[in-house]
C-alpha cells in the first residue's frame, strides 16, 4: 500500500493513477486493522472523485461503501447506517433495484440495521429486497442467500417475534424454513404465544377449568 502510494504521490492531483494508489493504501490500512487511518484515506478518495470524477457514479458509490465499512469497524454504527441507506438508494437510481450490486448494497444496509438491533426495520426492508433478488438473481444466488440469512438473523434476534411473524415472513420471502430459525427460537415463540393466550383468557374472565367450579 505505502509503496504504491509513494510511487504515485508525486503525480498531479487530478491524475487518476494517484487516486487509485491512494485507494490501495486505504485497503492496506483497513486490512491491517488500522480503520481510523483507512477512513481518512477513503474520505480523501471520495473527495477526489467528487472533484475530478463526479460523472463516475460507480466509483463514488464504491468509495462510500469503503467509508461505511470503516465506520462499522470503528463502532460508529449510526453513521454507517445513514451511509448504507444513501448508498442503496443511490444504487437504485443509478443501476436499478434488481442489479446485483444494488442488492449487495441492500444486504449491507440490512446488516447495519441488525447491528443496531432495529430488527423490525430490517425485517421490513429485507421483505422488500429479497423478492427482487429472487426474481432477478435466482433463489440460489449468493446475494439472495445472504439476504435470506440476514432475514433469519433479524427474526431470530428479535425478542418480540412470534410464530405468526415467522410464518408470515416465511411466506413473504418465499424461503423454506431456515435452519438459523432454531428450535429454541420456535419454542420461545410457542411459549410467548401460549402466555399471550392465557393473558387474553384471564382478561376476558375465561380462565381454564372455571366452568367445572361454576355450578357450586
Amino acid at each position: 500500500g505505502w509503496a504504491c502510494w509513494k510511487t504515485y504521490v508525486g503525480r498531479r492531483e487530478m491524475d487518476s493513477n494517484r487516486a487509485n494508489a491512494m485507494e490501495l493504501l486505504g485497503f492496506a490500512l483497513h486490512w491491517n486493522g488500522k480503520s481510523e487511518a483507512a477512513l481518512r484515506v477513503f474520505e480523501a478518495v471520495l473527495a477526489w472523485s467528487l472533484k475530478y470524477n463526479r460523472a463516475d457514479e460507480e466509483t463514488i458509490i464504491g468509495s462510500k461503501c469503503n467509508i461505511a465499512g470503516c465506520l462499522t469497524e470503528l463502532g460508529r454504527q449510526d453513521e454507517a447506517l445513514a451511509l448504507t441507506r444513501s448508498i442503496y438508494d443511490r444504487g437504485v437510481v443509478v443501476r436499478g433495484a434488481s442489479h446485483e450490486r444494488t442488492i449487495a448494497c441492500g444486504t449491507n444496509h440490512a446488516i447495519s440495521l441488525i447491528d443496531l438491533k432495529r430488527w423490525d426495520e430490517a425485517t421490513t426492508f429485507l421483505n422488500e429486497v429479497l423478492p427482487v433478488a429472487r426474481r432477478s438473481l435466482g433463489a440460489n444466488h449468493n446475494q439472495t442467500l445472504r439476504l435470506g440469512q440476514s432475514l433469519a438473523a433479524a427474526l431470530n434476534s428479535n425478542p418480540e417475534c412470534t410464530r405468526d411473524d415467522l410464518r408470515l415472513n416465511q411466506r413473504r420471502s418465499g424461503l423454506r424454513r431456515d435452519p438459523l430459525l432454531s428450535q429454541r427460537r420456535r419454542r420461545r415463540c410457542r411459549r410467548r404465544d401460549h402466555l399471550a393466550r392465557r393473558g387474553a383468557e384471564a382478561a376476558a374472565g375465561l380462565r381454564p377449568h372455571a366452568s367445572g367450579h361454576a355450578s357450586r
